[in-house]
């Protein structure tokens, strides 16, 4: 998004698939740490953490796949309003 910014394109809305993404990755993560930690259940961690990491890196994916049309459009949409601006204030027209 800062790149884009940068390039002067409009914002992008946030999609539900980049945040479900995130949120099974935020779960995945410190499963996977427990898993390796002198737990008594180390063994379901580290299932319940393939169990999480592995949709929310598929959809992560998807959500990654669907910004790039979102991005295009956005980046373009920002480059014709800058071409459509009024002249600057005290600029001789």
């Amino acid at each position: 998004m800062l790149v884009l910014a940068a390039l002067g394109a409009r914002g992008i809305d946030v999609q539900w698939a980049g945040k479900a993404g995130t949120l099974a990755m935020m779960f995945a993560y410190p499963l996977f740490l427990l898993s390796r930690a002198h737990v008594f259940w180390r063994h379901e961690a580290r299932v319940l953490a393939w169990l999480f990491v592995v949709p929310g890196l598929v959809v992560a994916w998807y959500a990654a796949v669907t910004y790039v049309p979102l991005a295009r459009r956005a980046l373009a949409e920002g480059r014709v309003g800058r071409e459509t601006v009024a002249p600057a204030v005290g600029s001789s027209s």
